[in-house]
């Protein structure tokens, strides 16, 4: 499954991925990337991200938080978006993962 960052740098192993930029997309196992996301890992799914309505422009001139101070309010206020729905998500699989 594709899922999108929303961090600026993380590492994750058993399997290895390197998130270096805001955006960064990550194909991913549903289940280890659903673990990892309620172990702290700032992922949500692509499609989610997508609805969001960034645009491959603005993530490329805005790649980590230090220039998210400099990005413009419209990018901003789609960031907010995005790390709410992170915040969902989360709540959504630990409902999931108690549930069991």
């Amino acid at each position: 499954m594709t899922f999108r960052y929303l961090g600026d740098t993380s590492e994750v192993f058993n399997p290895s991925y390197s998130f270096r930029r805001f955006g960064q997309i990550a194909d991913m196992d549903e289940d280890f990337a659903q673990q990892k996301c309620v172990e702290g890992l700032p992922i949500i799914p692509e499609e989610t991200f997508d609805s969001i309505g960034f645009e491959d422009a603005e993530l490329e001139k805005y790649p980590s938080a230090i220039s998210h101070m400099e990005a413009p309010q419209a990018f901003k206020e789609k960031k907010k978006r995005a790390l709410d729905a992170l915040h969902q998500y989360r709540e959504h699989l630990r409902g999931v993962i108690n549930a069991h």
